[in-house]
């Protein structure tokens, strides 16, 4: 399917110049946030605006544009989406954490049942938790990280070679299991594990990325190297979008093509 639009976007890399990168093949989820208003937020891949707010989530901004803020009780923003293999996927996202503890950041589950988590629960620790039906679990659990306030990537991929979790550009933990899932029926969920468990996550939230494919070392490094982060330098000259260092109020025309809601 061609679509040819003019989207103006602050601080957002042309969907068409990610086509041309390859790290960005099997995108199939991209929520940046970039509103600043409203109940529902857009996920750019599939042009549609359908992933919800719930209870008390709320626009936020940081020293890269908009972001979404949850309080750790009851907030999330359910996507709408249920497409998933978790023996082939990436999840990625951007965020900070208000308090030392939080919980759910990506999740795809239900109780008892298959489900794909990433989660921090304090600011210097991260995890990973895959389940699946079939009994092909995988947990990764990483302690001694940053324990700051600060914007940090955070990333999980499984491929068939492996599960591995990442922290900013670095792989911190990683295993030669991989899960087997799909998560079918189940909705990705933002800030939470989902939507009637507790421990959702408590902070701001400022990209979050999934692909249908494992991404590798070599690639999360180009992710967090293009992305909102630590390493982009000073405060006056980090880059201001997600993606690219466009100036702030910056617009582009984007003319690009997508097929089964992915770029190719």
């Amino acid at each position: 399917m061609y679509m040819d639009q003019i989207k103006p976007h602050r601080g957002l890399i042309p969907l068409s110049w990610m086509q041309l990168n390859p790290v960005f093949k099997g995108l199939t989820m991209c929520h940046m946030f970039l509103e600043g208003h409203g109940g529902v937020t857009e996920d750019l891949i599939r042009d549609n605006p359908t992933a919800a707010f719930v209870a008390d989530t709320a626009w936020a901004t940081n020293e890269y544009g908009s972001c979404v803020a949850m309080d750790g009780t009851d907030d999330l923003i359910d996507t709408n989406v249920q497409e998933a293999d978790f023996g082939n996927c990436t999840v990625v996202s951007w965020a900070s954490m208000a308090t030392d503890f939080s919980m759910y950041l990506i999740g795809n589950a239900t109780f008892g049942n298959d489900r794909f988590l990433l989660s921090r629960a304090s600011r210097s620790q991260i995890g990973f938790d895959c389940w699946s039906n079939d009994g092909s679990n995988v947990f990764l659990e990483v302690f001694d990280l940053a324990g700051d306030d600060k914007i940090h990537m955070m990333g999980a991929t499984s491929s068939p070679i492996e599960t591995a979790l990442y922290f900013d550009s670095k792989q911190v933990d990683s295993d030669v299991a991989v899960p087997s899932g799909t998560g079918a029926g189940y909705d990705w969920v933002i800030g939470a594990k989902y939507p009637t468990l507790g421990d959702k996550w408590n902070g701001n939230i400022s990209t979050v990325l999934i692909w249908n494919r494992g991404l590798t070392e070599a690639e999360m490094a180009e992710v967090y190297k293009l992305g909102p982060g630590l390493g982009l330098g000073s405060k006056t000259d980090r880059f201001v979008g997600p993606f690219f260092g466009l100036p702030a109020g910056s617009t582009f025309n984007a003319s690009f093509t997508t097929n089964s809601n992915q770029i190719l």
